[in-house]
């Protein structure tokens, strides 16, 4: 075989893109989790914070939630990389893609 058709065939095997999935979305949650939390700090009063109250729920932002969830799902389920181990890593993207659509209030200003 050829030396670069073992490089792409290495880069793109199930254990390297699932872990760059998962890195993906655990960097993801952590700037979203520190710019929530930091971004608090540095905005405006309480008052201004107490007057926006709850926000809804974007339809577009909930279809790719759950096409996120079903991509994750079916990830977790066919990786072998993770066989015995797989409720584990579904438990955790599910709810982290959870957290970060209808809990994280920066992360759903984005998405809107």
């Amino acid at each position: 075989m050829d030396p670069l058709e073992n490089l792409v065939n290495f880069i793109t095997g199930d254990s390297i893109v699932f872990g760059f999935l998962q890195a993906f979305l655990f960097l993801v949650t952590i700037l979203s989790l520190f710019n929530e939390f930091l971004g608090r700090s540095k905005r405006g009063s309480n008052a201004e914070k107490l007057s926006r109250g709850a926000t809804a729920v974007n339809p577009a932002a909930t279809s790719i939630y759950w096409a996120l969830v079903i991509f994750f799902a079916v990830v977790c389920t066919t990786a072998e990389e993770i066989h015995g181990h797989t409720i584990f890593w579904l438990g955790l993207d599910l709810s982290l893609l959870t957290y970060l659509f209808f809990f994280n209030k920066w992360f759903g200003k984005k998405l809107s």
